[in-house]
């Protein structure tokens, strides 16, 4: 996109020239003129958090990036086993959480960037996630269990 921009700008450029000094406004003595647009890199998100939902689910959650115009967040994680991190997904600037989670017992790594067009911020606070879930049973236990106790059989009968 800065390349589009440059290009436009130099043709004003030439066109200013022409129309001012008419068409050997660009002669071989001529110095040549650049245009370089930059554009400021954005702030990374802050406060990066996770939040264990149910079974094998989990959500992060994190404050937007005070660079105004943000396109989206890129998620990236680290495995138990990887060195560095790779794209996990990405959402939109108007979003500030990731629901798509499902780490294991081992511990995963997550960080969040914000990006501008090309342009991507550096990775916000790293944290480490192991999922614990909550066990639940389909049958439910025994209920008005009771037990009687026979000291001279060594044995107990539960009803």
């Amino acid at each position: 996109m800065a390349l589009g921009i440059s290009a436009i700008a130099l043709l004003l450029l030439w066109l200013v020239a022409w129309s001012i000094q008419g068409p050997n406004a660009f002669s071989s003595d001529t110095a040549t003129a650049s245009v370089s647009l930059t554009a400021a890199t954005p702030e990374a998100p802050s406060a990066l958090e996770c939040e264990l939902l149910s079974g094998f689910r989990a959500q992060l959650d994190w404050m937007a990036s005070p660079t105004s115009g943000v396109e989206g967040y890129r998620v990236y994680h680290g495995g138990p086993f990887q060195q560095g991190f790779s794209l996990l997904g990405e959402v939109g600037g108007g979003s500030t959480t990731y629901d798509n989670l499902r780490p294991s017992f081992l511990r995963h790594r997550y960080h969040v960037t914000a990006f501008l067009g090309a342009l991507e911020s550096a990775p916000s606070n790293t944290i480490r996630v192991r999922c614990r879930p909550r066990l639940s049973f389909p049958f439910p236990g025994p209920r008005n269990l009771q037990a009687e106790n026979y000291r001279s059989q060594r044995r107990v009968i539960l009803t």
